[in-house]
């Protein structure tokens, strides 16, 4: 048993308007993505997921600094994801692997807080 989300975590703050689940197919690999509003805190529940973090935020200390944290199934841990930093998930795993998406903000169909860069965008960093 693991319990997914609690509001009393440390660090938890958001009332979570909305949770996706993700499933990725072997060697997988989603967008960069950002948010302009919306916090992500992701929960990998099956598989090995990397997740590469590169901070895109101007007035941050850590801008332009990147990392890459591991999540799945052997290590169920959530990772917050704040405004402004841009994120991507890449399934190392020889099977599906699936996560879970607890966000802040319902998903704006007409005007969609999600802007995308390709893996390989020059000046991205290379840790997908």
């Amino acid at each position: 048993m693991t319990e997914i989300f609690r509001k009393d975590t440390p660090g938890i703050t958001i009332a979570p308007q909305q949770i996706n689940w993700v499933e990725l197919n072997p060697n997988g690999v989603t967008d960069w993505h950002r948010h302009v509003r919306q916090i992500d805190h992701l929960v990998g529940v099956s598989g090995n997921i990397r997740v590469a973090l590169w901070d895109g935020r101007e007035d941050s200390p850590s801008y332009r600094e990147s990392e890459l944290i591991r999540i799945g199934a052997i290590r169920p841990v959530m990772v917050t994801v704040p405004p402004g930093v841009w994120h991507a998930l890449r399934n190392e795993s020889g099977l599906p692997a699936g996560y879970l998406n607890v966000t802040d903000q319902l998903y704006d169909y007409a005007t969609p807080d999600n802007w995308r860069l390709a893996p390989g965008t020059p000046g991205v960093p290379d840790i997908l």
